[in-house]
């Protein structure tokens, strides 16, 4: 009895313990369901009777656990001229890398969107520690006057840089969750990493550039880098 839409069916000795006019029945009904669902069936049958194997459209014969025959027909090339064109693929990516470059920028754009709080979050927190800062380096207390007073320009600069950088470190997490997904759809062929790894690159820019213009404009013309505050 067959139960559900299969369209392969594989079939070992099904005539053990059946004589031949019940095994030419099962075998005939079986050759009307492949037919008629367009299936595939592939039946191992010892020795059956000559009707039954008319039934068959193709025959594998087998001996000693080996398929006679089949190495001269593989060795033969195939002649690719009686082969559609649209039968082989051509092309190792389904479409052109414009058209991947822009699918994955696409994605990019909606993973950040959803994890948008965590953006929002790191600007608030950049604000707050170049409030912390520019308290910290009031101009009014510093001075130009030394190579002294110089160190601790380059100080401030120094902790600004570290400050930038390490408000970045909290994507580090985000981008090691999303690595199985990116390593599983590389070798499924889907993109390369290319374009994987460009939208990600070209789209943190602006928000870079975000944090940076924060932190500058909130302590530059208080810590007193520039007297002038047009600058």
């Amino acid at each position: 009895m067959l139960v559900g839409p299969a369209k392969a069916l594989f079939m070992d000795e099904i005539s053990t313990g059946l004589d031949s006019s019940t095994t030419y029945q099962i075998v005939n009904s079986l050759k009307q369901i492949v037919h008629i669902l367009q299936g595939t069936a592939v039946i191992s049958l010892l020795q059956p009777a000559p009707e039954t194997y008319d039934l068959f459209d193709d025959i594998i014969l087998i001996s000693d656990g080996q398929i006679v025959k089949v190495g001269d027909e593989l060795s033969t090339p195939f002649d690719r001229s009686k082969c559609h064109p649209a039968a082989l693929v051509t092309q190792k990516y389904g479409i052109g890398k414009k058209e991947l470059l822009k699918a994955n920028i696409s994605r990019e754009y909606l993973l950040m969107k959803r994890n948008s709080f965590v953006y929002i979050f790191k600007l608030v927190q950049l604000a707050i520690m170049a409030l912390i800062s520019m308290t910290l380096f009031l101009r009014t207390e510093m001075h130009r006057d030394s190579i002294t007073d110089g160190g601790i320009y380059t100080g401030v600069l120094f902790f600004t840089v570290t400050m930038i950088m390490f408000n970045g470190m909290s994507e580090l997490s985000m981008t090691i969750a999303k690595l199985p997904v990116f390593y599983k759809q590389r070798d499924l062929l889907f993109y390369p990493a290319w374009s994987y790894a460009l939208p990600t690159w070209i789209l943190k820019i602006p928000i870079t550039f975000v944090e940076v213009g924060v932190c500058v404009f909130i302590t530059y013309y208080v810590i007193g880098f520039d007297p002038n505050v047009g600058r």
